[in-house]
C-alpha cells in the first residue's frame, strides 16, 4: 500500500497488491487493485491488468459480467495480448453457452498464436465445449498443413542450394564454394530443424 501512496500512477504497486490479496484470498480486493493497475497503465500492460481483473469478475458475477466488463479494446495491443484476450472471451462465451461465439474468439485467438488452440483442447471450460473443442482442431489442422507445405518449400530450396554448390565445385571453384558453405551452412541447419 506503501508503494501505491507514494506512486499512485505506477500501475507495479496496485498489481502487488492485487497479488498479495489474491495470496490472502481476498478475491474483490485484488479485483480492486486489478481494475486500478488498469486505470495506471496502457496498452498490453492495461489490457493484461483488465484480463486479471476481469477473470475475477468471472469468477464472482458469471461469465455475462464478464464479458460486459472486458469489452472491446480500442488500443493498439500486441498479437499476444490480443491473442490472449480473444482466448479469455472464448472461456466467458463458452460458459455462458453460446459456442459458436467462443468458437469464433479461438479461431481468432490461433491466428496470433497456433498455442491457444492447444490451450483450447485441455481448458477445464473450452474442452467441455464441442463446438470450440472442433474448431481448435480444425485450426491445427489447418496450422499443420501449412507448416508442412512450408517445410516442403524449405527441403526444395535447401536441395536446390546443394545442386548450385555442386555446380559451382565442378566449375573448378570449389574454394570460393567451401568458405561461403562454411558462413552458410549453420543457418542451414538451423533452419531445416525446425
Amino acid at each position: 500500500v506503501q508503494a501505491i501512496d507514494d506512486d499512485p500512477n505506477n500501475p507495479a504497486g496496485f498489481l502487488a497488491a492485487a497479488w498479495a490479496s489474491l495470496g490472502l484470498d481476498d478475491v474483490e480486493p485484488a479485483r480492486d487493485f486489478f481494475r486500478e493497475a488498469t486505470q495506471a497503465s496502457d496498452g498490453d500492460q492495461r489490457q493484461s491488468a483488465l484480463r486479471k481483473a476481469v477473470r475475477l469478475t468471472f469468477l464472482l458475477e458469471g461469465p455475462q459480467n464478464a464479458l460486459k466488463e472486458l469489452g472491446n479494446s480500442r488500443e493498439q495491443l500486441s498479437p499476444a495480448e490480443e491473442g490472449a484476450t480473444d482466448f479469455d472471451r472464448a472461456v466467458y462465451f463458452s460458459k455462458a453457452g453460446e459456442s459458436a461465439a467462443a468458437a469464433e474468439c479461438i479461431r481468432k485467438a490461433s491466428h496470433h498464436d497456433s498455442r491457444f488452440c492447444l490451450m483450447a483442447l485441455t481448458d477445464p471450460i473450452l474442452s467441455r465445449d464441442a463446438t470450440v473443442a472442433e474448431t481448435a482442431a480444425e485450426q491445427l489442422r489447418a496450422i499443420r498443413e501449412v507448416a508442412d507445405s512450408i517445410a516442403a518449400e524449405v527441403h526444395r530450396a535447401h536441395a536446390r542450394y546443394e545442386a548450385v554448390c555442386e555446380e559451382i565445385e565442378d566449375l573448378g571453384l570449389a574454394e570460393a564454394v567451401w568458405k561461403w558453405r562454411e558462413r552458410r551452412e549453420p543457418a542451414w541447419q538451423r533452419i531445416l530443424q525446425v
